[in-house]
């Protein structure tokens, strides 16, 4: 099992002729998407991704929604109903892998990591494997 983790999203670097879509081809890797969560929005974009993928020969297997909201009108708790309907009916080849849930602890940290000290990014990677394994 090899893991090739992708930048941004799937037409980073199509100006030059490398986006994720066509390492992951190179690669001959199945792709599993990372996305936002959300109802609308994340359908609407999971969709508009493994199409680019899928034009490309690329297998998409599925997505794990990012960000998922702890709280309010977009709460996880009431999304994943929509969206496991929305793979139930538009992507039965495909699986919804989950939700990485939002934390507090680690909101605002991808932007403050230039400034940091090597021994609080190393905090905080470890905050952020601990957080995810906990899912």
């Amino acid at each position: 099992f090899v893991l090739v983790d992708g930048v941004g999203f799937p037409g980073v670097g199509s100006c030059v002729g490398v986006s994720n879509v066509e390492v992951a081809k190179a690669a001959r890797a199945p792709v599993v998407l990372v996305g936002k969560s959300g109802v609308g929005g994340a359908i609407d974009a999971y969709s508009l991704n493994s199409t680019f993928f899928k034009t490309a020969g690329v297998p998409v297997l599925g997505g794990i929604f990012n960000f998922g909201a702890l709280d309010g009108f977009y709460k996880w708790d009431l999304c994943q109903d929509q969206i496991r309907s929305f793979f139930a009916q538009r992507r039965e080849r495909e699986s919804v892998y989950g939700v990485l849930p939002e934390s507090e602890q680690l909101a605002g940290v991808r932007e403050s990591v230039p400034d940091m000290q090597a021994d609080r990014c190393l905090e905080l990677a470890e905050l952020n494997i601990d957080h995810v394994v906990a899912r």
